[in-house]
């Protein structure tokens, strides 16, 4: 919510798409962006898209109706399937003008505007020693809860040029990742 608060300068509300709304990760994503919404003055809109197993097509309409309702950006709550469909989602987020922030660097690299998410390979790194470590005997119980150390903040200058933004220095400096 602070990078596309920061990036686009009387934006009132946002989008918050997701899947289906009755899991406790996706009722907990919602919360947590609504709150950091308010704290920043925006209003946020859960949108709920396609299910799985449900024809990914029905972005379209979605896409369609937030962009009618004036809805000013997105954001993007992570699934596989949300990730299977990164070229679909990007490239609806710039045929109606949606500024969007997306979960993972491979939705931006697609034509998604920017992604702040950990650092997977690293995430991946560090799962494979605590892997091994069970391996050679470690009980899973004894090894430490980790949290993502690292992230990466990109952002696709070509799609913010297609969209007519001008990302500010100030945002700009903090990316890991600029991809033109």
């Amino acid at each position: 919510m602070q990078l596309l608060n920061e990036t686009l300068p009387g934006l009132r509300a946002v989008a918050a798409f997701h899947g289906d709304r009755s899991t406790t990760f996706v009722a907990q994503w919602l919360r947590a962006t609504e709150t950091a919404a308010q704290r920043l003055g925006l209003t946020l809109h859960p949108v709920q898209g396609p299910l799985a197993g449900e024809d990914p097509a029905r972005w379209g309409p979605v896409f369609e109706t937030t962009a009618r309702r004036g809805i000013g950006a997105a954001t993007m709550h992570e699934a596989p399937r949300f990730e299977v469909q990164r070229q679909l989602l990007a490239d609806l987020a710039l045929k109606f003008r949606l500024p969007m922030v997306f979960p993972f660097r491979v939705q931006v690299e697609a034509g998604g505007l920017m992604s702040f998410a950990p650092d997977l390979d690293e995430v991946f790194r560090r799962a494979g020693n605590l892997t091994a470590r069970i391996l050679q005997g470690a009980k899973p119980a004894d090894l430490p809860v980790e949290e993502p150390t690292r992230y990466q903040f990109v952002i696709n200058l070509k799609t913010a040029k297609s969209l007519g933004l001008t990302i500010p220095p100030s945002v700009l400096a903090r990316a890991t990742q600029l991809i033109e």
